[in-house]
């Protein structure tokens, strides 16, 4: 026989910005619609608002707790308008041949009140897939 309920605990989402120094986030796992082909990562896009700080970005093309995250690029971000950052990878070699990838956003306040608000609107990333031929087309 189940054991019963003895307390309901109901939590609603708070969507209120909550101003801080440092923050880290990840992303999902971006696969681009077929987790089995080979892709190269070229570049992402990244629409942000920060009052001013800087973002570093990481990535891992594996969901295993051994996979370690890899410095991907940093932006300086100062604005309040929505601008797009370009990111190159810091060693394009590393992004060769990957069938997903995953990205950790961390961001460090230079604000001088110490306080920062991220925003990120958009996430474009570039790639482009390998074609990878039947045995009908040989």
């Amino acid at each position: 026989m189940p054991t019963p309920i003895k307390e309901t605990i109901f939590k609603t989402w708070d969507n209120t910005p909550y101003p801080t120094q440092q923050s880290h986030f990840t992303t999902k796992m971006y696969s681009f619609g077929g987790p089995g082909g080979k892709k190269n990562i070229h570049k992402i896009y990244l629409t942000a608002t920060a009052g001013i700080a800087k973002l570093h970005v990481y990535y891992r093309t594996e969901l295993s707790p051994t996979e370690e995250w890899r410095q991907f690029g940093t932006v300086n971000i100062s604005s309040t308008d929505g601008d797009t950052y370009e990111l190159l990878p810091d060693i394009p070699s590393n992004l060769k041949g990957v069938n997903s990838i995953q990205f950790l956003f961390s961001l460090w306040s230079t604000a001088s009140s110490g306080l920062n608000v991220l925003t990120i609107d958009d996430i474009n990333i570039v790639y482009r897939a390998f074609r990878q031929l039947s045995i009908e087309e040989d």
